[in-house]
């Protein structure tokens, strides 16, 4: 789903990387910019899942001390660490071939489409 938007991402700027590109943007200031984009994606959609799993967290272990006594769900700050690590390392590798695609246009073509 991440290589889609960041793909979308690219077509739909394929202009403002073109004249980034005109004015003297190298491809790697191009490729920086979708794979910073992609680590943002990761990080924030890692930080809202976060939350949810804290959130469900809470709610099933008040209905299960009223009922039983215990904590039926733990979530230790390894794992919460782990599950945002994973998601910011999976969110950068699916950004960087659209990074490639947008940093490989060039510049006159990218202008004259509309």
């Amino acid at each position: 789903m991440i290589v889609v938007i960041m793909y979308i991402s690219v077509v739909e700027r394929t202009k403002e990387i073109g004249i980034i590109k005109a004015i003297g943007g190298r491809r790697k200031d191009i490729r920086k910019i979708f794979v910073l984009e992609a680590f943002l994606i990761g990080c924030f959609s890692g930080i809202i899942g976060l939350v949810f799993a804290y959130a469900l967290m809470t709610g099933i272990n008040i209905k299960s001390i009223k009922l039983f006594g215990i904590n039926l769900v733990l979530i230790k700050k390894s794992y919460a660490a782990f599950g945002l690590t994973l998601s910011i390392v999976i969110s950068v590798l699916a950004g960087l071939l659209p990074a490639n695609k947008a940093a490989r246009l060039d510049p006159v073509e990218s202008l004259r489409r509309e």
